[in-house]
């Protein structure tokens, strides 16, 4: 092992790793912040009017801190690129042509660095040359169609830019995963993350459909019973996050209401509530009455006390100054040239009980690349190549102990990166296999076993697998790991280089450690939701966006510790929750200083940040355009022969889209079809980018879903996507590991692991 490199313990993990970012949009630019962060040496290369550094947005303040800037005429930038670990790269084919980076500068495989291209929206199709746009991306990858509306067959522009930010730290994850396999085995990387990636994480349990028989499905259109904002009598409103039939019944068990279950519209059935209007509107309008007879706060408290997931809808001023922020890190303030004293997030992960320091802000002026080297030294020695050429984490062995979404997406996204990973379940299975084509989605590379944590033979049978894994991902409450034996001490007996992920709803929040938590919770309390509904009913995303964010949080810390482990061989114990993932989504947002912008506030169907740089419906569905300057504006009038902007509407409302995007595209004006359900399975767009594909279903038979979070140089080595039913492949995993027959036959006998009689061993 190489242990010339020793990196400070101050959670900056990264300190020797050198990244090179040729960057103008906001998603590579936050993939280079969030390396920063975890102290990566990053240099970012402007040119042309970029050069000059303008504040745009608030987020242009603090994107760049910790990074030196530095200004580069585009022909000089290939002979930089041998210099670097990373690069990370969010030019179109088109501009990199114009940069001069041509192929053979550009493979990573035989050139030994790390290579991530993020485009905006996608490697190939029609929108591929066009300039990164957070409203055109939602737009585009079908996330606008599925935020909550007042009517059907809507499309809404979200006010937080969640799929930016997701796609930044992707972007950040691949880079560090290809970093490890470069470390590994000599060879380099290259992954394409693009903002259809990015949407695919959000969407993987949302954007998916059923061949061969039906799947129920809810309606973003009506409010879920379950799943909603209700409000008390004090007109102050609350969020119900039950997502699953058990959750639902034990709320309605608290508010003594188990009599909306045998209602004749519902049967007894709770996916007659999914599923059935009459049934959905019955059980909403019983539930409205019955909360409007008292005020918010003794619901809160009475679900509270029931251990109910339950918010109150609060603004982004009052999570700021909440004592939640303030215990997982809060905000840090520097001062920046241009605009003086800013305040921003704080870095989003705790590594062994560290935050890590976010680097400075870089001065106002920006140095042009001199002659000599960008870096003193050379690079690290990387070994020489040697074996198959297989995805980046081949090799790495995980368990994944989560539930629902989070959790198993940071082990997803390392499963889809090579890694070999075990997805753990209690015997009756995870309760999210409620939506059966939903957990294929999330779990689709992992293998599966059934085994109950709670019994001493089952937690012993853990740590026994634990000893020869590189990885664990729970998001179990600490108490209750020590209580089941799985405590510090105990993990750390079992595996001392052992890579630990928790995951947390509230994070180091004492006074909220055993309060349960979902994503709409948290866009709840950090006022994600006020700021996306106005004045008048909060509305979430109707995305999970922070359970994705945390996902892909937990991956980068994985990540950024599997290279620390490879320096010192040590182990590391990663922290992220909801909470800190909901701040991250919302960076730009949080990012403040004297006569900072305020940030933008919606409304019921909201469509965009201006008059033509919004959504606007057509006869047959929905785009989106950007037309913020001068020029575009006068072309886009033109084009469509009005006289001014408020006139838009009424005239795209006569146009086809395919009519609408002829005009405007042909006017020079940046414009996408927005996405319906239906069309992100069909169109042109996401088809030319194989953002689709099918995978066959325990319950549903053959599925569509999402394919990849990323696209590597290689996946050679990567477990097949698949399905599997509660303790299907138990013998088979615990074989594997090394576990006797007859010891696999106790556990079975004993209720400690569910398995199929056939599967029993001889």
């Amino acid at each position: 092992m190489n242990t010339t490199s020793t990196p400070s313990d101050d959670g900056r993990l990264l300190a020797d790793v050198r990244v090179l970012e040729v960057s103008y949009s906001r998603p590579a630019r936050i993939a280079g912040q969030l390396l920063a962060d975890l102290g990566a040496d990053v240099v970012r290369l402007v040119f042309g009017d970029a050069a000059r550094r303008e504040v745009a947005e608030p987020g242009d303040v603090s994107w760049d801190r910790g990074k030196r800037v530095l200004s580069i005429e585009p022909g000089q930038i290939a002979a930089r690129v041998r210099e670097t670990d990373i690069l990370i790269v969010d030019r179109s084919p088109s501009e990199l042509a114009a940069l001069g980076l041509r192929e053979a500068d550009l493979n990573p495989k035989d050139n030994r660095f790390v290579y991530v291209w993020v485009p905006p929206y996608g490697a190939r199709g029609e929108w591929a040359e066009l300039a990164e746009d957070p409203l055109l991306l939602a737009a585009a990858a079908g996330v606008a169609c599925q935020y909550p509306g007042t009517r059907p067959n809507n499309a809404v522009a979200p006010v937080a830019a969640g799929a930016t930010q997701v796609h930044g730290g992707l972007a950040a994850a691949a880079a560090l995963a290809g970093l490890h396999g470069l470390e590994r085995t000599g060879y380099g990387y290259g992954a394409t993350v693009s903002g259809l990636h990015a949407a695919a994480a959000a969407l993987t349990g949302m954007t998916l459909d059923t061949l061969d028989k039906p799947m129920i499905r809810g309606s973003r259109d009506r409010k879920t019973p379950y799943w909603r904002y209700y409000e008390g009598s004090d007109r102050r409103w609350f969020y119900l996050a039950t997502l699953t039939p058990d959750l639902f019944i034990r709320a309605l068990v608290t508010i003594d209401r188990t009599d909306i279950l045998v209602l004749p519209e519902v049967g007894g059935d709770f996916f007659n509530i999914v599923g059935k209007p009459e049934a959905n509107r019955v059980v909403n309008a019983a539930l409205e009455e019955h909360f409007a007879t008292q005020p918010s706060t003794y619901w809160l408290e009475l679900f509270s006390a029931d251990g109910i997931a339950v918010a109150p809808s609060g603004t982004r001023e009052e999570w700021a100054e909440s004592d939640i922020v303030a215990a997982n890190g809060g905000f840090v303030t520097d001062v920046d040239e241009r605009v003086g004293e800013v305040r921003a997030p704080n870095t989003a992960l705790r590594i062994d009980g560290v935050i890590p320091i976010p680097g400075r802000l870089p001065g106002a002026a920006t140095p042009a690349v001199g002659p000599g080297p960008i870096w003193a030294g050379p690079r690290a020695a990387f070994p020489a190549p040697d074996g198959d050429y297989l995805a980046p984490l081949a090799g790495l062995k995980a368990m994944d102990a989560g539930s629902f979404v989070a959790a198993p997406l940071v082990s997803s996204i390392l499963a889809e990166y090579g890694a070999d990973v075990i997805r753990l379940e209690p015997p009756a299975g995870d309760t999210y296999r409620a939506y059966s084509t939903s957990f294929l989605s999330v779990n689709r590379y992992k293998r599966g076993l059934a085994m109950d944590l709670r019994k001493p033979q089952g937690a012993a049978t853990m740590l026994e697998l634990l000893r020869d894994a590189d990885i664990l991902v729970e998001n179990l409450r600490p108490a209750r790991m020590a209580r089941i034996g799985l405590g510090d001490e105990a993990l750390a007996q079992a595996n001392d280089r052992l890579i630990h992920v928790s995951l947390s709803a509230y994070g180091r929040a004492d006074a909220w450690a055993d309060a349960p938590g979902f994503d709409p919770v948290f866009q709840a309390l950090s006022g994600m939701a006020v700021a996306q509904g106005g004045d008048g009913y909060p509305y979430d995303s109707g995305v999970p966006f922070v359970d994705t964010g945390a996902g892909v949080l937990g991956a980068i810390g994985v990540l950024a510790s599997l290279h620390r482990r490879l320096r010192r061989d040590v182990p590391a114990m990663v922290e992220i929750s909801l909470a800190q993932s909901v701040t991250f989504l919302q960076f730009g947002e949080f990012t403040t200083y004297r006569g900072s912008p305020a940030p933008a506030v919606g409304c019921a169907d909201y469509r965009g940040p201006g008059d033509a740089h919004r959504l606007f419906e057509c006869t047959d569905g929905w785009i989106a355009l950007r037309a913020t300057k001068a020029a575009e504006r006068a072309a886009l009038l033109s084009a469509l022969d009005v006289t001014d902007a408020g006139r838009l509407e009424q005239a795209l409302a006569a146009h086809t889209v395919a009519e609408a995007i002829a005009k405007i595209s042909g006017a020079g004006v940046d414009v996408v079809r927005a996405l319906s359900f239906a069309s992100s399975f069909t169109d042109p767009f996401p088809v030319a980018n194989d953002w689709m594909y099918v995978v066959q279903d325990k319950q549903f038979g053959r599925s569509m879903i999402m394919r990849s979070y990323s696209d590597w140089t290689t996946t050679k080595g990567r477990r097949p996507a698949a399905s599997f039913a509660v303790g299907e492949e138990s013998v088979a995993v615990l074989a594997s590991a090394g576990v006797p027959a007859q010891r696999i036959k106790d556990l079975i006998e004993a209720g400690v692991v569910t398995a199929p009689v056939e599967s029993l061993p001889a």
